[in-house]
């Protein structure tokens, strides 16, 4: 009886190149896989800073009406020339 022989699979080039293709299709597709995760981060933080600034941007809005309206019922000269006086809100306080 004769020896029985493994067949040893043989790579062609069009193989070899199609392999090659394919591992590089793959790492492509997960640097972009990556740079979304980090694109996404990115907006998620931007989010963030702009609700802050909103937030922020009320309180001041907020804070310059009471100034405005302590100033008129103080009848200050700082009301009339548009700067504010630290003397003249400390001392008519209500």
């Amino acid at each position: 009886m004769p020896p029985a022989t493994v067949p040893v699979p043989v790579v062609l080039p069009s193989q070899a190149a199609t392999a090659a293709q394919a591992r590089q299709a793959v790492a492509q597709v997960q640097q972009v896989v990556q740079q979304q995760g980090g694109l996404d981060s990115r907006v998620a933080a931007m989010e963030q800073r702009l609700a802050k600034l909103d937030l922020q941007l009320q309180a001041a809005s907020g804070n310059a009406a009471k100034a405005r309206t302590a100033a008129s019922r103080c009848g200050t000269s700082a009301q009339r020339s548009g700067r504010a006086s630290t003397t003249a809100s400390t001392s008519c306080a209500a």
